[in-house]
């Protein structure tokens, strides 16, 4: 979104948190604390919605360095949606054609096919990435 913003006012807020590349845990608590009183502040100006925005994109590249979200395992998705959808591990001898496939997939000797995983995808209702071993970060 873009903010219509009083560059005066925006430049007196970030001389006063003065955002910079966050290189320590102690500069990412700092930096977390500063978006968190944003997010709770009522009534947010498009100069402070500007900054929450820079600092949160901040968080996020600490984050996304330091503390890495690991894709799982086709097998541990495809179990995952089984028991979140109260589904058995049977169900799935109809989408992947028997109880071998169903038993080595979820053991997590082989990956799903692309088939296999617009298949699963179907039967799930989700996105077919979920069961490639390759995914894009989710």
């Amino acid at each position: 979104m873009t903010h219509i913003i009083n560059r005066t006012v925006y430049s007196q807020l970030v001389a006063q948190v003065a955002p910079k590349v966050i290189e320590t845990e102690t500069e990412y608590e700092e930096v977390l604390g500063e978006v968190e009183k944003l997010l709770f502040k009522k009534n947010r100006t498009a100069e402070e919605d500007t900054l929450y925005d820079l600092l949160v994109m901040l968080v996020e590249k600490y984050e996304a360095e330091h503390y890495p979200i690991e894709t799982p395992h086709p097998s541990a998705m495809i179990e995952h949606l089984l028991d979140a959808r109260g589904k058995q591990d049977a169900e799935l001898v109809a989408v992947l054609g028997s109880f071998q496939r169903v038993a080595e997939l979820l053991e997590g000797k082989t990956v799903p096919t692309h088939t296999e995983a617009e298949a699963l995808g179907e039967f799930f209702k989700v996105n077919v990435e979920l069961f490639l071993e390759n995914q894009v970060s989710i």
